[in-house]
């Protein structure tokens, strides 16, 4: 027997519920693919900005043992107002943006910090992070040195060296990497730092100079670094090396000294005695690596004397020699470096008392 048909109205409701179903389907794949395009635009978009903002941002290596990294909490009246975060280590490594640093009223520059690296981790910042410096000096741009954050471990090991003044120590890195020194050190000793470290006015300007020795394996150098006020920089005043490890200390006007003299005379400046030893070095060559460096502000340079009497020079050499085709007197052989308030000119570093 025949099932009864469906009726009339229960098949058109059918229809209608499919047409329906579809309808909505077909507006739900729409709507996942419009979805789909907005968020894949949302990314490439994100990705342009960030490249573009990448453009902006370069790395530095913390030169200050007191930079610190701030957050920008508020505006008052144009006037960013900042809360620090924490205190950055030396030789940390930072993603900066120059470009778009906020200079305060206060001479501190605020700039950008995307990320930084300390202690071998890697930490991101906040957008609203800032470095808070007073000097630039206090960072070194990364694609402009050799020096890497272990490096700088390494050339400024102990509190004592990282505390030198940023310009200083930029100033030591730009002279070890034009001579290929980079291997040269300040000591990790902190008991031998006052003999290595020398803060003082040698040239009489009312600005503090200082004088340096660096090591590596068994050989020492000797610099002098003065202050340009006009550059706001320091700059290499006096160098010399010797073989063994060096000292120096500051003596002061009036301190007996020789000069390219038979006697002693007194000082007529402030200087500094520089002085090499090593195992089994004998009395007699221990005063001959031994210099008084003076400044003569009459001619702006600094010389170096052996302190030994002027025949002592000469006896070695029978008071006259030949030495590259002329003749040669001891009392002429004056380690000398000129100086003015650009530039240091690097005289030849060999001394007969060697």
């Amino acid at each position: 027997m025949e099932e009864n048909p469906k009726p009339l109205e229960v098949i058109v409701t059918d229809k209608k519920v499919k047409k329906r179903t579809g309808l909505k389907i077909l507006l739900g794949l729409l709507c996942l693919v419009i979805l789909a395009g907005v968020v894949v635009g949302s990314l490439i978009l994100r990705e342009v900005r960030a490249e573009k903002d990448s453009d902006n941002y370069e790395t530095y290596l913390v030169l200050s043992e007191n930079l610190n990294l701030v957050e920008k909490v508020s505006e008052k009246r144009n006037v960013a107002v900042f809360e620090p975060v924490k205190q950055l280590p030396f030789g940390a490594k930072l993603t900066l943006s120059v470009e778009e640093g906020i200079v305060e009223q206060d001479g501190k520059i605020y700039l950008p910090c995307k990320r930084y690296t300390a202690a071998g981790r890697d930490f991101q910042c906040k957008d609203a992070y800032y470095v808070e410096t007073l000097l630039t000096s206090d960072i070194e741009q990364y694609a402009n040195t050799t020096y890497t954050t272990d490096m700088l471990l390494r050339l400024f090991p102990i509190k004592q060296t990282q505390a030198l003044p940023s310009s200083l120590k930029k100033a030591v890195m730009d002279y070890l990497e034009a001579q290929d020194m980079e291997n040269y050190v300040f000591t990790p000793d902190a008991n031998r730092i006052d003999q290595t470290i020398v803060k003082a006015d040698l040239t009489r300007d009312g600005v503090d100079d200082y004088a340096l020795t660096l090591q590596c394996d068994d050989y020492t150098v000797s610099l002098i670094f003065c202050y340009n006020p006009d550059l706001k920089t320091y700059y290499q005043a006096y160098y010399d090396n010797f073989y063994g490890r060096g000292t120096v200390r500051l003596f002061e006007q009036g301190a007996l000294v020789f000069k390219n003299s038979e006697t002693l005379v007194k000082a007529p400046e402030r200087g500094i005695m520089s002085q090499t030893s090593y195992a089994g070095i004998s009395p007699e060559q221990a005063n001959r690596n031994k210099f008084a460096i003076l400044y003569d502000p009459d001619l702006g340079q600094f010389t170096a004397y052996a302190q030994v009497p002027l025949s002592e020079l000469n006896k070695e050499y029978d008071d006259t020699v030949e030495q590259d085709g002329e003749d040669y007197d001891a009392a002429d052989d004056e380690h000398v470096v000129k100086t003015d308030a650009y530039e240091a000119v690097e005289a030849d570093s060999a001394v007969v008392a060697q």
